[in-house]
């Protein structure tokens, strides 16, 4: 048989269009990234679906190895560790970041790990009421199904199942968050207000564009003003850091896996 047809060249006018509307949605992405996107497509799939599904592919990648942005939408080389770096600046941006890492500074180590566990053996709270779920259903995170409890007659299951995954009561932060741009310079950041997205069931590998950012230090303060949660999560490294959680959170206070009472 004769080998298959090599798949049709994207045209240059197809790809300036796609680059132009990914940039104005604040996802560049590297022209291999996009002529192998375009490659894996239909040639008769419509425009509006072709930016739709680049879009939701981008933001469900790592963008270290899928966007290029200009050095104007980075963070500045000197960030950290530069003699000549201003003690405080703003960056002006826009710079799309990838939350690595999110932590609820507002809650105590100790009442996240009592969370944690209750929700493993299918425990939450409503108030100062202790109640039973189903364990894959407190497990499910909003962010990937924002309707988990399919019977609307269940109020009890779906007051506990829309706090997110991880998190048995809802809390406003403050929230400290460890991100990257698209050339791997990480900092850290830190809510000063509740920002609209970010939360401690927020995935891992979530989007988020920032501007006029406040940054004393090379720490970014972030507020509703300055950030826009664009959404996405890359699903390995959800996985990964929602299987640590509770090590991580236990490893902090100095206690171990199996042990159970106070900590120091």
């Amino acid at each position: 048989m004769p080998p298959p047809p090599p798949p049709p060249i994207p045209s240059p006018e197809l790809l300036s269009t796609l680059q132009t509307a990914l940039r104005t949605a604040h996802l560049p992405p590297t022209t291999t990234w996009l002529k192998t996107f375009l490659t894996s497509t239909r040639p008769s799939t419509p425009l509006p679906a072709l930016i739709k599904t680049a879009t939701f592919r981008l933001l469900t990648s790592d963008i270290t190895q899928t966007l290029s942005a200009p050095s104007s939408h980075l963070f500045p080389k000197d960030l950290h560790g530069s003699a000549a770096a201003p003690a405080s600046r703003i960056l002006k941006g826009p710079i799309t970041v990838m939350v690595l890492d999110i932590q609820d500074v507002g809650k105590s180590q100790w009442s996240q790990i009592e969370d944690l566990e209750a929700q493993a053996r299918g425990e939450s709270k409503k108030g100062h009421e202790m109640i039973r779920v189903p364990v894959e259903l407190a497990t499910t995170s909003t962010s990937t199904n924002p309707n988990p409890n399919p019977n609307p007659s269940s109020t009890s299951t779906a007051a506990v199942t829309t706090t997110g995954a991880g998190a048995a009561t809802a809390s406003s932060g403050p929230f400290k968050l460890h991100l990257t741009d698209a050339a791997c310079t990480q900092t850290y950041a830190f809510t000063l207000s509740p920002v609209q997205g970010i939360s401690a069931a927020m995935p891992i590998g979530t989007k988020m564009l920032i501007q006029n950012v406040e940054v004393p230090r090379g720490v970014l303060m972030l507020e509703e003003r300055n950030c826009k949660v664009l959404g996405g999560k890359v699903e390995e490294m959800e996985k990964a850091w929602r299987a640590g959680r509770l090590g991580r959170l236990k490893a902090a206070v100095g206690v171990g896996e199996g042990d159970r009472g106070g900590g120091g």
